[in-house]
């Protein structure tokens, strides 16, 4: 109940009790009236008490309103942090699924690639094999260098030999063709 309501219903039974009395009889006593304050008295006493209690019972409302707005954002913010650490989970997880295809890829090409030179091993075996079997030509001796010596008695023999000019080092090479003494004989 309000305060204005409760104020207004003790007020109403004053003036009840006040006419009732009157009514009764105008030769109420002194007794009477006393009783009537008394009474009057602890309804106030009362009212007061009430509108107390009906005080802190607002406050205590009002307190736990502001303690369950509270407690709503920080259930939000928590349920918001759930959300993106789901998020993050299902990321990761994606990311291992991923990672394990490509292991598994990964594997199956060397397995292959093991395949695969395990051929080739076996083929170079078998070539080897072949080549032990096979019989070995004893390779030609080249004939020994048969010395020919070449000499110019002058310029004309070398030159009717087709030789000329004649350098230091060639066949038929001597000082005595090379006038200037620049290594070039007949020239």
């Amino acid at each position: 109940m309000s305060r204005k309501a409760a104020a207004w219903t003790a007020g109403a039974m004053l003036v009840t009790g006040l006419i009732g009395g009157g009514a009764a009889g105008s030769s109420g006593s002194a007794s009477d009236i006393s009783d009537l304050n008394a009474d009057n008295a602890q309804i106030s006493t009362q009212l007061e008490a009430a509108e107390e209690r009906a005080e802190a019972a607002a406050t205590e409302a009002e307190e736990a309103l502001a303690a369950a707005s509270d407690t709503e954002l920080v259930a939000n913010d928590l349920q918001d942090q759930i959300d993106e650490l789901t998020e993050a989970i299902e990321a990761e997880q994606q990311k291992t699924a991923d990672a394990t295809n490509e292991a598994a890829d990964a594997l199956q090409q060397a397995e292959d690639a093991a395949a695969i030179i395990a051929e080739r091993d076996a083929r170079i075996g078998e070539l080897e094999a072949a080549v032990a079997a096979a019989p070995v030509a004893q390779p030609e001796q080249a004939a020994p260098p048969v010395e020919t010596s070449v000499y110019f008695k002058n310029c004309s023999e070398a030159r009717a030999a087709g030789a000329a000019p004649v350098r230091v080092g060639d066949p038929g090479y001597g000082s005595h063709l090379d006038r200037d003494g620049d290594g070039v004989g007949c020239e």
